[in-house]
């Protein structure tokens, strides 16, 4: 699965439908690539930045979320192998 986001503003971003909630994937991989701007996430407990230029490898089983972007942002996700029954786990505030 490829996802290639644009946004302008923090406005055009939150207007898509994607939710972004703190999750893992019981046996996916996620990549998470940054080809302008910044994007913050948390992998594990921890924030992680991915600046312009990078690239960001999350094993399966890592709980992850993106909290923050710069404006305007350019990126995109990979996830592999696409499994689409069952690979999502979201993870529930208590």
């Amino acid at each position: 699965c490829l996802a290639y986001m644009l946004f302008m503003d923090e406005q055009e971003d939150k207007a898509t439908k994607h939710q972004n909630e703190l999750h893992y994937h019981t046996k996916s991989e996620e990549w998470y690539f940054t080809f302008r701007g910044e994007q913050q996430l948390v992998v594990n407990k921890k924030k992680v930045r991915v600046p312009e230029g990078h690239l960001l490898r999350i094993k399966p089983k890592i709980p992850h979320n993106i909290i923050t972007r710069t404006y305007p942002f350019e990126g995109m996700t990979i996830r592999a192998p696409l499994i689409i029954e069952g690979d999502k786990v979201v993870i529930k505030d208590d």
